[in-house]
C-alpha cells in the first residue's frame, strides 16, 4: 500500500495511485448508440438479444486497407464499447486488451464457427468464442442468482416429464436437468455480446493470475512478463510495467500477443522447451495459439493508432525493475522548446507541467540474478562462494525519495539544509539501514512505500506555485525549479543479519529529475 507518511495535506502535491483506466473509442468522438451493459439491464429488467456471427477469415482482414479495417473494428465492437471499458474496469485490464481479444476471435469464423453457434452445437460460441465447458468450469457467464435459478428451471423440466403425456417417456434425472439447463444458459449467454464481452476479460484475468505463478515458464519470459501478484494492479494500464516494450503502444501489443496465444492454448504458460512455442521447430506444439498472439498484436497496433494514448516515459529498466512515468511529461529537447528558449545543458531533462504519475515495479528475479547484480559485492567473494543461508529471502521493499521536496514542503529552513548529504545518501547508497524507526527520517523525505508496485501523482502546477512562494518568503535561498525522484529498491535481511534490517539492492537517485516547465 502506498504511504505517504509526513504530509500534512499530500494532495497539494502528492497524491495516490491512480485507479483510471483508458476507455476505448475506436477512434470516435462520438460513440454510436450503446447497447446496454450488463449491469444496466439487470437494473432495468431488459432481456439482452442474442447476435449470430459473420464469416471472416484472418487473412482476409489483415489484406483489408486501413480504412477498411476500422471500419470492421467499428461495426464488430461499437454499441458494446460500454461493455469492453466496465468489464476492464471491473477485472483491471487494459480496454484495448479486452477489445483485441474479442476482436481477434471474430477475425476467424469460419462454416464450422457459424454451424456451432446457429444450431446449438458444443463448441467455440459467440463473439468470446469459449466453449461452453470452458464457460460453465471457470464461472465466466455466471450471475448472483444462478444456481437458484438453474435448479428452478431444472425442477419444472424434471416434474414434468410425470404429467405432460408429450413428454418423451425416458425418464430423465434431476441431476441430468440441472446440467442441462446450467449448459443451456451459458450457452444462450455466450451468445450475447455483453456476456461474451464479460466472459472474455474473467477469462483473461484468470489466465494473467496463472502466468504470474509461471513466470519462468519459456512464452512468459519471451516477452518478459514479470507480474509477481495481480493483486499488484489497480488499474488496467498497469500491467504494462510488467511487460516487454519501449513504449505503451509496443507494451500493449505484446500484452495482447502473450494473452492471446494463452486465450487459445491455455497450455502455452505452462510450457517448459522453447521450441514448444517456435514455429518451425519440430518440437512446436502451439499451432493454434502462437498464431492467435501474433494476430492479436497486429489489432492492438491498429487500435492504438485510432486513438490518442496517454503520453508514457521509460525512465529506468532494469534487473531490480523498472519506472515509468505518465502524464503531463516529456524530455527536453530542441523540438520541445522554441529555439530561442532551448538551453543545451538541459537536453533529455523531464520537463513536468501538469499532473505527473510515477509508478515504481520490482521485478521477480532470481537469486542468481541478485548474486550476480549485489550479493558478489556486497559479500566480496566469488559467485561461487555464496551459499543459500547467505542468499535474503524476503519480500522487496520500493521507496520513493525527494529531497527537494523535503525542504520545499520544509521552507528551505535550516532543519533539512543537510538532508542529502547527512541522510539520503546514506538511505540510498549506504547497503543496509535500520527501517524500523520511520522518526529517523527527515519529514517529508520519503514520499511512498510498498511492495510490487508504487505510485505517486505530482502536481507540475502546485509545485511551481509552491516554489514561487518559498521564494518570496526566502529570497536568500538558492531554490532550483527541479523536484528530484529518487528510487530505491530493499530487499529485508533481517534472517541472514539477525537484527532488523534492509539491504539496499538498487537505487537510481540521479537520473529522475523532473523539471517544471513554467
Amino acid at each position: 500500500m502506498d504511504r505517504l507518511p509526513y504530509f500534512n495535506d499530500p494532495g497539494q502535491f502528492v497524491a495516490g495511485r491512480s485507479s483510471a483506466t483508458c476507455e476505448l473509442t475506436l477512434g470516435m468522438d462520438s460513440l454510436p448508440e450503446q447497447a446496454p451493459t450488463i449491469e444496466e439491464a439487470g437494473s432495468q429488467s431488459i432481456d439482452l438479444p442474442r447476435i449470430g456471427l459473420e464469416m471472416m477469415r484472418t487473412k482476409t482482414l489483415q489484406t483489408m486497407s486501413e480504412a477498411d479495417r476500422t471500419a470492421w473494428y467499428r461495426a464488430r465492437l461499437g454499441p458494446y464499447l460500454n461493455q469492453i471499458n466496465a468489464s476492464a474496469r471491473q477485472h483491471r485490464l487494459p480496454s484495448s486488451l479486452v477489445g483485441a481479444i474479442v476482436l481477434n476471435e471474430l477475425a476467424d469464423i469460419d462454416v464450422a464457427d457459424l454451424a456451432q453457434d446457429a444450431l446449438m452445437i458444443d463448441g467455440s460460441i459467440g463473439y468470446a468464442q469459449i466453449q461452453v465447458a470452458t464457460a460453465i468450469k471457470n464461472h465466466l457467464v455466471s450471475l448472483d442468482g444462478d444456481q437458484k435459478r438453474i435448479a428452478d428451471l431444472a425442477q419444472v423440466k424434471y416434474d414434468a416429464q410425470f404429467v405432460d403425456p408429450a413428454l418423451p417417456k425416458v425418464i430423465k434425472s434431476l441431476d441430468a436437468h440441472l446440467q442441462e439447463t446450467e449448459w443451456e444458459l451459458t450457452f444462450h449467454r455466450l451468445r450475447v455480446p455483453q456476456y461474451a464481452i464479460e466472459a472474455a476479460a474473467r477469462e483473461i484475468e484468470r489466465l494473467i493470475r496463472h502466468m504470474t505463478k509461471s513466470r519462468a515458464n519459456v512464452w512468459q519470459r519471451l516477452l518478459g512478463f514479470s507480474l509477481a501478484s495481480f493483486d499488484d494492479i489497480r488499474a488496467g494500464e498497469d500491467l504494462y510495467l510488467y511487460i516487454n516494450g519501449k513504449t505503451d503502444s509496443e507494451r500493449a501489443c505484446n500484452l495482447a500477443r502473450l494473452c492471446a496465444a494463452a486465450y487459445n492454448s491455455p497450455e502455452i504458460i505452462d510450457a517448459q522447451l522453447e521450441e514448444s512455442i517456435t514455429p518451425g521447430s519440430p518440437g512446436f506444439k502451439y499451432a493454434k495459439g502462437v498464431p492467435h498472439g501474433d494476430n492479436a498484436w497486429e489489432v492492438v497496433r491498429d487500435l492504438y493508432a485510432l486513438q490518442p494514448t496517454p503520453n508514457a516515459l521509460q525512465l529506468y529498466s532494469g534487473w531490480v525493475g523498472r519506472v515509468m512515468a505518465n502524464g503531463d511529461v516529456t524530455r527536453y529537447s530542441q523540438t520541445a522548446v522554441p529555439p530561442e528558449e532551448y538551453v543545451p545543458h538541459l537536453e533529455g531533462t523531464l520537463l513536468m507541467t501538469g499532473l505527473v504519475r510515477i509508478t515504481v515495479t520490482a521485478r521477480a528475479f532470481s537469486n542468481k540474478s541478485l548474486i550476480n547484480n549485489f550479493l558478489a559485492d556486497l559479500y566480496e567473494c566469488p559467485e561461487e562462494e555464496i551459499s543459500g543461508d547467505m542468499i535474503p529471502s524476503g519480500p522487496v521493499t520500493l521507496r520513493i525519495f525527494s529531497e527537494s521536496m523535503c525542504r520545499l514542503l520544509d521552507g528551505y529552513s535550516a532543519s533539512t539544509r543537510g538532508v542529502y548529504e547527512d541522510v539520503l545518501m546514506q538511505v540510498a547508497e549506504g547497503g543496509t539501514i535500520d527501517w524500523s524507526d520511520y522518526t529517523s527520517l527527515p519529514a517529508n523525505l520519503m514520499l511512498a512505500e510498498g511492495a510490487g508496485t508504487v505510485s505517486i501523482q505530482l502536481d507540475g502546477a502546485a509545485i511551481a506555485a509552491r516554489i514561487d512562494e518559498v521564494r518570496t518568503a526566502n529570497p536568500s535561498a538558492d531554490i532550483d525549479d527541479a523536484i528530484d525522484i529518487r528510487v530505491c529498491w530493499y530487499l529485508d535481511a533481517s534472517e541472514q543479519r539477525g537484527e532488523n534490517c534492509q539491504f539496499g539492492i538498487e537505487s537510481e537517485v540521479e537520473q529522475f529529475r523532473l523539471r517544471i516547465n513554467k
